[in-house]
């Protein structure tokens, strides 16, 4: 598709025709992008992050209009980049444990006290495991097993505390060293950014990006300085620098 040379007066009205053209073209592909937000629903977020920063104002609409106008094509990656340029997190090796790193720092303490209070009351004659457990409905067989398991609990939660804190702390220095060889998230979707917009439109365009970037993070509630046009600038020349060495 040739690409319009439009004058400043028409830009506006000519950019929304351009933006609807190149939005029908991509309809071939919604299939391919559905399936990735299927794979990874944090996608679906982070493209609705970028699209809210995109239509925050008239600068930011005006900004992703000339993108779009000067050949940029893979609008639902580059919204979806844009966002996780803002909002990506470092990854956290402590997802889905449902505790923070302090807490976990803490459990094996909480769990040695907690075996320290079922020794007191197995010692206790009227708590003592072989006690109690003969008064349950369970087969004699089964009262036998779960009385000497029962006493033996004390033991074998202190050992699991101590199991624990020596593989929570060698996780932590392993996934540390790893992340620390490992970009930010936020920065490799910025690099990514730079990169698209290189491949489709032919050049650098900080200031677009400048605008585009700052829409989301002002929308986000954070800071826009940190997406200046020369900030990206130099980005997009250190990428340039190491490609080239590379």
């Amino acid at each position: 598709m040739k690409k319009p040379n439009y004058p400043p007066a028409k830009l506006d009205a000519e950019l929304s025709k351009w933006a609807e053209q190149v939005r029908s073209e991509l309809e071939l592909r919604e299939g391919s992008w559905q399936e990735a937000q299927r794979k990874a629903p944090e996608i679906s977020n982070y493209r609705r992050a970028g699209l809210d920063g995109i239509l925050k104002d008239t600068i930011s609409k005006r900004s992703y209009l000339k993108l779009m106008a000067a050949g940029l094509r893979q609008t639902q990656l580059f919204e979806a980049l844009l966002g996780t340029a803002v909002s990506g997190k470092k990854a956290n090796w402590l997802k889905g444990l449902g505790k923070t790193e302090k807490q976990l720092r803490y459990f094996p303490e909480r769990l040695k006290s907690i075996a320290n209070e079922i020794e007191s009351l197995n010692r206790h004659r009227l708590f003592a495991p072989r006690h109690w457990v003969l008064k349950r409905m369970v087969s004699n067989s089964s009262k036998e097993k779960f009385a000497a398991r029962f006493e033996q609990l004390p033991h074998l939660i202190r050992c699991y505390a101590a199991f624990l804190a020596s593989h929570s702390k060698d996780m932590k220095s392993h996934l540390k060293r790893k992340q620390d060889n490992t970009r930010n998230i936020k920065t490799l979707a910025q690099d990514l950014l730079i990169q698209l917009i290189r491949e489709e439109t032919g050049r650098d365009r900080p200031i677009e990006l400048s605008n585009l970037l700052g829409a989301v993070a002002s929308q986000a509630g954070s800071k826009r300085m940190e997406y200046s046009a020369e900030a990206i600038r130099m980005r997009a020349k250190r990428l340039r620098d190491r490609y080239r060495g590379a």
